[in-house]
C-alpha cells in the first residue's frame, strides 16, 4: 500500500509513495548533475528520513552510496571520500559547518529543498546485478580502513536469504538503531523496505540513551 508509513524518525514520517517520489526527484537531480552508473556518492546526514531518501535516490540514479557518520573526525571523513573517489556528498543544512571543508557537497532538506519537487518520474536507468550498490569501510583496527564494494546482486542475495530463513509475517515495524556506516544498517533499511515494513529510525539521542530508547520501543508498540 503506497500510503503505508515507510519511515518514522522522531516526530516526522513519510509514506512509501512520498519516499518514492522524493527519491525519484533527488535521483533525477543527481543524474542532471552527472551521476552515472557505478559512481559513488557519499551521504553525510544525521539519523533522519533524509538518510533513507538519499540512499534510495542514489540507487535509483544508478550510483552507489557510502554512508559516513557525521560525527567522524574530518581527517577520517576526507580519507573515505578520497579513497572511494566519491563524486558528491549529500548533506543537510544543519551540518553546513561540519562539511564546509569537503568539496562538492549537495545540500538536501526534506521540507525546504526544491530538488524534491523537480521530477517525480522514475529515472530511466538500466541497473544490473553486477553494478555497485554501496561501499562500506572496515573499522581500520589492523591499519587504515579498507573499502568493501558490494553489488546489487550481493544485496539481493542477502535480502532473499533473510526472507527465506526468518518469518516476518507478523512483523510490521523494524527498529533502526545501528550506526549508518555499519553493515547491519542495510538489514534495518533495505530488508524493511522490501517487506513493506515501517522503519522506526532512532535519532542520535535515542540511539545513545537507553532510557529514551526504551521509551521509543514502548511508544511504537514493539
Amino acid at each position: 500500500n503506497p500510503n503505508n508509513i515507510a519511515v518514522i524518525c522522531e516526530d516526522k514520517s513519510i509514506t512509501y509513495k512520498e519516499l518514492d517520489e522524493k527519491a525519484n526527484s533527488l535521483a533525477n537531480h543527481l543524474i542532471k548533475n552527472g551521476i552515472k552508473a557505478n559512481d559513488i556518492v557519499c551521504i553525510m546526514t544525521n539519523r533522519s528520513i533524509e538518510t533513507i531518501v538519499a540512499m534510495y535516490a542514489i540507487l535509483k540514479a544508478g550510483g552507489a552510496f557510502l554512508n559516513i557518520d557525521p560525527t567522524y573526525p574530518l581527517d577520517r571523513t576526507k580519507y573515505y571520500i578520497e579513497t572511494s573517489k566519491s563524486q558528491y556528498v549529500l548533506t543537510q543544512r544543519e551540518l553546513k559547518e561540519t562539511v564546509k571543508e569537503i568539496p562538492n557537497c549537495i545540500e538536501i532538506d526534506l521540507e525546504n529543498n526544491p530538488i524534491y519537487g523537480e521530477n517525480f518520474s522514475k529515472p530511466e536507468v538500466d541497473i544490473k546485478l553486477e553494478d555497485l550498490s554501496y561501499i562500506i569501510f572496515t573499522s581500520g583496527s589492523t591499519g587504515l580502513p579498507k573499502g568493501v564494494m558490494l553489488k546489487h546482486g550481493n544485496i539481493a542475495n542477502f535480502v532473499m536469504a533473510v526472507n527465506d530463513r526468518i518469518d516476518f509475517s507478523n512483523v510490521s515495524k523494524m527498529l533502526g538503531i545501528t550506526t549508518v556506516s555499519f553493515d547491519i544498517f542495510v538489514l534495518e533499511t533495505w530488508f524493511s523496505l522490501y517487506k513493506g515494513l515501517t522503519i522506526v529510525l532512532a535519532s542520535e539521542e535515542q540511539q545513545q540513551n537507553i532510557s529514551m530508547l526504551k521509551e521509543l520501543i514502548i511508544n511504537i508498540g514493539m
